[in-house]
């Protein structure tokens, strides 16, 4: 079945959620694609609701079981800033962009996670340094597009402050509104973080967000009008779609901290992991424990069941890998998986004070990243933890809405617009939003 689209727009806002339909419909551009298009206001996500798996499921239209990312970093015992899984290669099946090339269709993208490697006309994918003398200019043309690379940088590369916003997200947009005037491609994929970046600073519902809407509005609308300076508006289907829910939290919990004191992970004398029998990789609001000596395989158990059954506890549930697998979808490298409760997440930190740390919320503190007020991760299904999805342009229905949607479900129905079919999916194609 053909789609009247030529082109196909897809912005990724990170974090972006159910509960801000309200905030966008009084913003202009938000409005305009929701009002113009169709939409469903309550996505529901895939677990762990991180970044790197859920928009893998967006492209490619499979559960983590199948296409294979279960987390967003690599585990590496003892390394404090992990790498991420950045490279293609670590999908499993086929994706949109795959399905887009084979059709000889010109595909950009900017920052769009694990699309490192990616057959990519115009590819700037997300990736960044993780060691200290690494070469961010080396090590994004190594996985990405060099002449493009090249011609963004020079031209908007005076906007970045490392990976700092607002400045990324105004770069981004500035590159993926400068290679569709240019380029004209028939897909073009954008990842945009400044809401996920807030949230996890300041909170879900900070009085930040509405500055931050209002640039994302912004950038919506540059996006829009680059299509219109292109001669391609016409011919263009725009989605806007977030990743996962979010929630506010108040503890941070350090499992790796009792595995020291259990005697399953080992330090040196200046506090660095010496060797591990156990070790906990985060996932925020959930956690994949690898248990390396399966002669210690009981005694971890034990010790989660205990924290489990141990009022307040943070942990709400303990799955073995068979029993995440089966019901939640998920299979990886590790031997169990834990969910938090409310108001708790993981961190995999070997050395905290306590293991279970309540976070003193400041917006003075010099580092962001010692622990978040906010975050995601956790199991899709929790009460109030939605994301969303919109379309408009040609062959959507306009004025249209669905209650709820599944994330796997975006894939299929992205691919459609340009007239592709997306195989093998676990998805279906939304076919209530095409005339």
């Amino acid at each position: 079945m053909n789609s009247a689209a030529k082109h196909l727009i897809v912005i990724s806002i990170d974090s972006l959620n159910s509960q801000d339909f309200n905030r966008m419909m009084k913003l202009s551009a938000f409005s305009q694609i929701i009002k113009n298009g169709s939409y469903a206001r309550e996505v529901v996500g895939i677990y762990p609701s991180l970044t790197y798996p859920s928009h893998a499921s967006i492209i490619t239209g499979v559960y983590p079981d199948k296409h294979g990312l279960f987390t967003n970093e690599i585990m590496e015992p003892g390394v404090k800033r992990q790498a991420w899984y950045w490279y293609r290669k670590y999908i499993k099946v086929p994706t949109l962009c795959d399905i887009a090339k084979e059709a000889n269709m010109k595909i950009a993208n900017v920052f769009w996670p694990v699309m490192g490697g990616a057959k990519i006309d115009y590819n700037c994918p997300e990736i960044w340094t993780v060691e200290p003398r690494e070469s961010q200019i080396l090590k994004s043309l190594r996985a990405g597009t060099p002449i493009f690379l090249f011609n963004i940088f020079k031209r908007f590369g005076k906007l970045l402050n490392g990976i700092e916003e607002p400045q990324l997200d105004n770069f981004s947009t500035e590159s993926i509104a400068y290679v569709i005037k240019a380029k004209k491609p028939n897909l073009v994929l954008l990842h945009l973080n400044e809401v996920d970046h807030t949230r996890h600073k300041l909170g879900f519902n900070a009085p930040e967000l509405d500055e931050v809407f209002m640039r994302m509005n912004g950038r919506i609308n540059k996006i829009i009008n680059s299509a219109k300076e292109a001669g391609i508006y016409k011919n263009t289907v725009f989605v806007i779609l977030g990743d996962h829910g979010f929630a506010d939290v108040d503890y941070r919990v350090c499992l790796n901290t009792k595995f020291v004191q259990k005697g399953l992970i080992n330090l040196d004398k200046n506090g660095e992991v010496k060797e591990w029998r156990a070790y906990l990789n985060y996932c925020d609001g959930s956690a994949q424990i690898k248990v390396k000596d399966k002669n210690a395989f009981e005694s971890v158990k034990s010790i989660l069941m205990e924290l489990k059954n141990t009022a307040p506890s943070p942990i709400k549930r303990v799955y073995t890998k068979q029993e995440v697998e089966l019901e939640k979808r998920v299979t990886g490298d590790f031997d169990f998986m834990i969910e938090a409760n409310d108001g708790y997440y993981f961190d995999n930190d070997w050395n905290a004070p306590e293991i279970i740390n309540r976070i003193v919320k400041s917006k003075s503190r010099v580092n962001e990243y010692d622990y978040y007020v906010a975050t995601h991760g956790y199991d899709p299904m929790r009460r109030n933890y939605r994301t969303f999805f919109a379309a408009a342009g040609p062959s959507i229905k306009k004025g249209f809405s669905l209650p709820q949607i599944n994330l796997v479900d975006e894939g299929p129905t992205i691919a459609r617009m340009l007239g592709l079919n997306m195989k093998n999916v676990d998805g279906r194609v939304i076919e209530e939003i095409f005339t």
